[in-house]
């Protein structure tokens, strides 16, 4: 999460080792904010963590909760037999179906013997701290691109599992299964909007959207908004575009739900002019 931890050196013998930790310093973060702020409705803050290490004051607001719904996820569908080659894929596109998935498995054993493949960089770093390895990554900024990789990386007898939020579209399994790969799907994790206070905000900052949901829940909460809206994918801009509780921001579309993009974007700002 971009955390800072310090490192410890020891020279001896190991019984007289004695090791005392010490945990990250989360400082706490106003939300009645008098100066530009980076607002975000992601509902991890690993990216956040980064981004003020970077000194952009970035607070997260999400306004969607995610509840994994693990009898869903299916069950012994590995047998004795199965070559390992002929197993499936699970295709995970967040980090919250990443905590999911980790979550199945303990539970779940065919789950967490399939390989897993990420839909980019902050999903695989969620299986990883979850303990688990996932075998491919496709460093793809959303479905589209995902899609590109596994026709590219992957041999075409794939078969794939996809865990979907309620909320999500079917863009990308139906697009697998045009190309002829073989795709089970369902819903595995839940997507439900929160009521959330309201609090002030600068016009000046800027306001992160991190999914189609999201959108809607903070135009559902009436909640402030500035004169720009950065959106993380091409599904939410068309949600903030068709909403018209935004018609009255800038709407720029990252070119990827990363910290370089996002601070790229926060430094090309001129501040106070």
């Amino acid at each position: 999460r971009g955390e800072a931890f310090e490192i410890t050196r020891y020279d001896g013998d190991y019984e007289n080792f004695n090791f005392e930790g010490s945990q990250p310093v989360n400082d706490p973060v106003r939300i009645d904010i008098d100066e530009p702020s980076l607002i975000t409705t992601l509902t991890s803050n690993r990216i956040s963590t980064q981004l003020r290490r970077r000194g952009i004051p970035t607070i997260d607001k999400p306004v969607v909760k995610l509840s994994p719904l693990a009898e869903a996820w299916p069950q012994g569908f590995l047998s004795g037999e199965d070559k390992k080659s002929s197993w499936p894929i699970l295709v995970l596109t967040s980090p919250f179906a990443a905590k999911c998935a980790a979550l199945v498995s303990e539970s779940n054993p065919d789950i967490s013997k399939i390989p897993w493949l990420t839909l980019g960089e902050g999903t695989h770093k969620a299986c990883f701290q979850a303990g688990i390895t996932a075998a491919y990554c496709g460093m793809a900024n959303n479905s589209e691109d995902l899609v590109t990789y596994i026709r590219d990386s992957l041999p075409p007898e794939s078969r794939f599992f996809v865990p979907r939020s309620s909320n999500s579209d079917e863009y990308l399994c139906n697009s697998l299964a045009d190309m002829g790969f073989l795709v089970r799907q369902w819903i595995g994790y839940e997507n439900t909007q929160t009521e959330v206070e309201t609090f002030s905000m600068e016009n000046d900052s800027i306001l992160l959207i991190s999914s189609p949901s999201s959108a809607e829940s903070w135009a559902r909460n009436r909640l402030p908004l500035p004169g720009t809206v950065l959106s993380m994918g091409k599904s939410t801009t068309i949600a903030l575009e068709t909403t018209p509780y935004f018609q009255d921001s800038a709407i720029h579309t990252l070119d990827g739900p990363t910290v370089e993009s996002i601070a790229a974007f926060w430094e090309s700002r001129s501040w106070g002019d």
